[in-house]
């Protein structure tokens, strides 16, 4: 006599949904309330991470692109966000006045050198 299954019958995941609400954004709690499965079902799927990971990065990636795209159009706000996060830019001032005074004598004598040789 064939034994029976027992428990629950396998979750079907539908791994195009996913990967297209992935795409937009969605965090995995709203993934499984989209699916209507538990998110320990999502969690502990290897296929799922693939599958959530590859168009997570696709929304990212559009991201990214909208945001460079705001900052080359002239929106300063993106520019400036770009700069500190993407090129490690920052408005920060020097840390006291010793360091600014330091800055100050070396632009001096880069002067005084430019005027020696004509510059």
């Amino acid at each position: 006599m064939p034994t029976k299954k027992r428990g629950r019958p396998r979750t079907q995941i539908d791994y195009t949904e996913v990967e297209r609400l992935a795409e937009i954004a969605c965090t995995h709690e709203e993934i499984a309330h989209a699916l209507n499965v538990g998110l320990s079902t999502l969690e502990h799927d290897p296929e799922f991470k693939e599958v959530y990971q590859r168009g997570f990065t696709r929304a990212t990636e559009s991201l990214r692109r909208a945001q460079l795209a705001a900052a080359l159009e002239g929106n300063v706000t993106a520019q400036i966000w770009l700069g500190k996060n993407v090129l490690h830019q920052s408005d920060k001032p020097l840390p006291d006045e010793e360091e600014n005074g330091a800055l100050e004598e070396v632009l001096q004598m880069f002067l005084a050198d430019c005027e020696a040789f004509g510059v």
